[in-house]
């Protein structure tokens, strides 16, 4: 899965972990059914609009933590070339 690394240098054990998973589940839910298959370097603007798009109406407050979450993957990535 496209955020494995990042979620395992990231995320605290114990009590801390709880909204990490939640943030987990949300890229799971949200992102990964549009960015799942591709590679990090073939991610565009597009691609996390289209993620996004879907929640952003419905949950906004979810939405921006998303959008957050998917930008520390990708800025992640991006250190690691």
């Amino acid at each position: 899965m496209w955020r494995n690394a990042w979620w395992r240098r990231r995320s605290p054990a114990g009590p801390a972990a709880r909204p990490w998973r939640a943030g987990a589940s949300t890229l799971d839910k949200h992102a990964y059914p549009v960015l799942g298959d591709l590679r990090i370097g073939d991610v565009t603007r597009d691609h996390v609009v289209q993620a996004l798009t879907s929640v952003w109406t419905a949950q906004p407050a979810t939405a921006r933590k998303l959008q957050r979450r998917i930008a520390s993957v990708l800025d992640y990535a991006t250190a690691l070339k």
